[in-house]
């Protein structure tokens, strides 16, 4: 049996979540703009500089973006400041 109590707290949460990640896009977009050099982090903690391609967006309705000419996507996250 469907239990709604359980299913709409794990929709509470999401849409929160969700909330926090459009903040985040926002957040950059505001900062950077396409063309922008930026600093990134990679995956084992080294930097790189890399360009803004388009405006960050909301991957898979929960995982903040950024997106960048070289590297494609990365988490707005590991995006360090402006070159």
């Amino acid at each position: 049996q469907f239990n709604r109590s359980h299913h709409s707290l794990t929709r509470k949460k999401f849409n929160e979540m969700k909330k926090q990640q459009q903040s985040k896009v926002d957040g950059f977009n505001k900062k950077y703009s396409v063309g922008d050099r930026v600093r990134v982090l990679d995956d084992f903690g080294n930097e790189f500089i890399d360009t803004v391609k388009y405006e960050a967006c909301i991957m898979g309705g929960h995982t903040a973006m950024a997106w960048l000419q070289n590297k494609g996507n990365f988490l707005i996250d590991r995006v360090i400041d402006k070159a």
